[in-house]
């Protein structure tokens, strides 16, 4: 089931966006799994990542964030991750959150 929802992930890469919250927070778990068994296959989800660091959605984005800085340690990667978590704090008015947030800012350092 996993290496079909690759294939459609693969064919469907355009759209991943227009799918809701639910469906990109799958794609992040799938994307997670996937890197961690096979390292080689990050440079396939890389730009979907990007994409998804712009969502409406704080859940999505943080967690795109997340994502990204776990599978790479690029400079390009940290500082997009950086401005979004910054993104996050500026739009989020739960302490609670913000805390946790400014957790994975302190991380990236």
């Amino acid at each position: 089931a996993e290496d079909l929802a690759i294939q459609y992930l693969g064919r469907n890469i355009e759209l991943v966006s227009t799918f809701g919250d639910g469906f990109a927070l799958l794609v992040l778990e799938l994307t997670r799994r996937v890197c961690r068994r096979e390292p080689t296959q990050k440079s396939r989800f890389v730009r979907v990542l990007f994409q998804m660091l712009s969502s409406k959605s704080a859940a999505v984005s943080y967690e795109a964030a997340w994502t990204l800085v776990s599978l790479s340690s690029a400079p390009t990667a940290v500082r997009a991750a950086a401005v979004t978590y910054t993104g996050l704090l500026n739009g989020q008015n739960d302490n609670n959150v913000k805390l946790i947030v400014l957790e994975r800012l302190e991380d990236l350092k």
